[in-house]
């Protein structure tokens, strides 16, 4: 058990020595660092109360967190962009929880269980997520001009995360559209079209406007295949995919929209 123990210290060190020279953590000491980014949920926690780093978690990714009971064991846990569904069981291993899906993706509630607590039929904790997010003292409006406004890129997509939690589905998205619209940064960007790209309000040209003119080509490439799941009954994305097929500057596009467009014409 204590080489165990030493193992785990000397990698959380090696991974904190890693974060440090990236530039991802403050080079002062810090025994928790939890940071969220397009790429996923990085935690750096040396010997630090499971609910703090739970509490960190619920503030920089916007899910409820709650814990049963005054748990005070100390974790000492790192790992670097990884999912947030997959951090989460990471820094909870051995304990009793479980997670609720947020209506438009990702994890919106997670539910901690005492030592020895039973968790409840999951359909009751789903009602009481969607409650919870109906009740958002926020409300959409607060959340979308974080989202839009705020300096930081961080702090958008932490915003933008709420907005895919949030039950108000259809004001969610009239938010997140107008992100596609005003947004320059291509990691927020394909977030935003994970969340609304498949959505049927989201509109045409917004998909459009994206797939032939933002710079990043990885951003044209997610806006493509967004649109080309609208089906050939819109003269727009037959259009969009045909002139992408032959101009577009980046082979990855031309490519993809070569493909896109043999499916779409397929018998």
């Amino acid at each position: 058990m204590a080489v165990r123990s030493t193992l785990r210290v000397l990698v959380v060190a090696a991974l904190g020595l890693m974060l440090l020279g990236s530039g991802r953590i403050p080079h002062e000491v810090v025994p928790l660092w939890v940071d969220v980014s397009a790429a996923g949920l990085t935690v750096f926690a040396e010997d630090v109360p499971l609910r703090l780093i739970l509490d960190e978690i619920g503030r920089v990714t916007g899910m409820r967190i709650r814990v049963d009971g005054a748990d005070q064991e100390n974790v000492t846990i790192a790992f670097e962009d990884v999912p947030v569904d997959e951090g989460l069981r990471r820094v909870l291993r051995a304990k009793n929880f479980f997670m609720v899906s947020a209506p438009r993706g990702g994890v919106g509630q997670a539910h901690v269980f005492r030592q020895g607590g039973t968790p409840p039929a999951e359909p009751r904790v789903a009602e009481a997520a969607d409650a919870g997010d109906r009740q958002d003292p926020r409300g959409v409006s607060a959340i979308r001009s974080e989202a839009i406004a705020n300096p930081s890129s961080r702090r958008r997509l932490r915003a933008l995360e709420r907005l895919a939690a949030n039950a108000d589905a259809d004001a969610a998205i009239g938010a997140v559209v107008e992100i596609l619209e005003r947004e320059s940064n291509p990691q927020l960007l394909a977030r935003a079209l994970d969340i609304a790209g498949q959505d049927p309000s989201t509109p045409v040209d917004v998909l459009v406007n994206l797939a032939r003119r933002n710079p990043d080509a990885q951003v044209r490439i997610k806006a493509l295949n967004h649109l080309s799941k609208r089906g050939a009954s819109d003269a727009r994305v037959r259009q969009t995919l045909e002139v992408l097929a032959t101009d577009d500057a980046a082979s990855e596009v031309r490519e993809t929209a070569r493909r896109l467009l043999g499916a779409l014409t397929a018998p």
